[in-house]
């Protein structure tokens, strides 16, 4: 039996939690993108759920949370290496489990992401072409993202279908998942 209101409230945190991630991976995998009615709603949903729970100082945080979000993938998103959609989608993340949960969430799909990256390369046998052109990138002084934005503005873009082919918003889901598992309070200060 619940105890406290409060029980309620991290129910509810719950289900969007669970709500955003199975609907935003699921339509990332099956159209690469992340619909605005799915971030949109958990997101509302959130800031809602905070702001009675705790007034304005709980929906200030919630804020900070959905603000770091959008922090952490904006330079990402501006070189086009992610859509507007991930972005977004870890927002509402942040949203929903704050600042704390969105950072461990955000490093955590970097570690997921470079590992499908990994399997996809090494299945589509590119892992050796792949390694070679990042070997000769820092050789060279110069990021892959940069590299691969001014290929793409030449019309050179040598991620073929591979780099169609890997939805982040994946990653950012199982990194999500992980964050509720992991605990990188050790590492993450905020």
């Amino acid at each position: 039996m619940l105890t406290s209101h409060y029980d309620l409230y991290d129910i509810g945190l719950k289900f969007a939690l669970v709500f955003a991630l199975f609907f935003g991976v699921m339509w990332d995998l099956r159209e690469h993108k992340i619909p605005n009615r799915i971030v949109l709603s958990a997101t509302s949903f959130a800031l809602a759920l905070h702001f009675a729970r705790g007034g304005v100082n709980e929906l200030i945080l919630s804020l900070g949370g959905l603000a770091l979000g959008v922090t952490l993938l904006i330079i990402p998103f501006s070189l086009r290496v992610l859509g507007a959609g991930d972005v977004k989608f870890l927002a509402t993340i942040g949203a929903i489990q704050g600042a704390h949960f969105v950072a461990a969430t955000f490093l955590l799909s970097a570690l997921v992401g470079g590992a499908i990256s990994v399997i996809l390369l090494v299945t589509h046998r590119q892992f050796l072409s792949t390694a070679k052109k990042l070997a000769w990138n820092v050789v060279s002084f110069t990021t892959p993202y940069v590299q691969m934005v001014a290929n793409e503005r030449n019309g050179q873009n040598h991620g073929g279908e591979l780099a169609s082919a890997f939805p982040y918003g994946v990653a950012i889901g199982l990194g999500a998942i992980l964050a509720l598992f992991v605990d990188l309070s050790p590492v993450i200060k905020i």
